[in-house]
């Protein structure tokens, strides 16, 4: 989940200095965007496909005790999940499926709105900035996102509790999201956005760490798929309106 705003972190000044230098070929410079970060996924993909173990068994850097011992937890958890007695079809209409999936829709409406809106509504502020100034001060509330998504997951872990710890910070990024409508000043705004990305970002792990405490075996994966193609209307949506 860290690799979310990590990903921003680096992306918005690498864009922002993309958008402003990059002019080749006689191509425009956001086609430029697109070629340049494309690859690395592509890249990653590649890599993916060859490094990552698809299980504790196949992982390389573990030794036979650890992989031994991850395999027994896991299959402890598992015999605790609803959805080891329950079919993939029934899943689809298990209402804590869809309780899950509907606050996941209302989160990616209002986590869209960073992608999509931040950077522009930080240029409107001054005619002034260029897009690699644009791009540095968005870095700033993904950076205090970070942060903000390795205590509430530490703090989620450690009590053994997830929906307060989703619930609270996507109501106050959500107040912060209305406030930031009647903000005219720079500071004011990079600060209420990086308020808001840290209620987003610490509320990711705890939210879409309740599919996995709850669904188990081979209905998991439809009750996964069902939550994150729910939100995913939210993406849409949000950024629709």
């Amino acid at each position: 989940m860290a690799a979310i705003p990590v990903s921003n972190i680096i992306g918005a000044p690498v864009s922002g200095f993309i958008l402003d230098h990059v002019h080749w070929l006689a191509l425009p410079s956001w086609r430029w965007l697109l070629v340049l970060e494309g690859l690395p996924a592509i890249v990653g993909g590649l890599v993916t496909w060859f490094l990552l173990p698809s299980r504790p068994a196949e992982a390389r850097f573990l030794s036979a005790r650890e992989k031994d011992w991850i395999v027994t937890a896991i299959a402890e958890e598992e015999s605790r999940k609803i959805g080891e007695r329950l079919s993939a079809l029934r899943i689809l209409a298990h209402p804590r499926v869809w309780h899950v999936a509907s606050v996941s829709f209302a989160f990616q409406i209002g986590g869209y709105a960073f992608i999509f809106w931040m950077p522009q509504t930080v240029k409107s502020l001054s005619n002034l900035y260029s897009n690699t100034v644009v791009g540095v001060l968005v870095m700033i509330p993904y950076l205090a996102g970070l942060a903000a998504m390795i205590l509430v997951s530490h703090s989620s872990d450690g009590r053994l509790e997830r929906r307060y710890h989703a619930a609270i910070p996507l109501v106050v990024a959500g107040i912060v999201l209305i406030l930031l409508g009647a903000v005219s000043s720079p500071l004011l705004s990079i600060t209420l956005w990086s308020l808001a990305y840290m209620g987003i970002a610490g509320a990711n792990a705890p939210l879409f760490a309740l599919p996995g405490d709850m669904l188990g075996g081979a209905a998991a994966a439809t009750g996964i798929a069902l939550i994150t193609s729910i939100g995913s209307l939210g993406g849409f949506v949000g950024h629709s309106s």
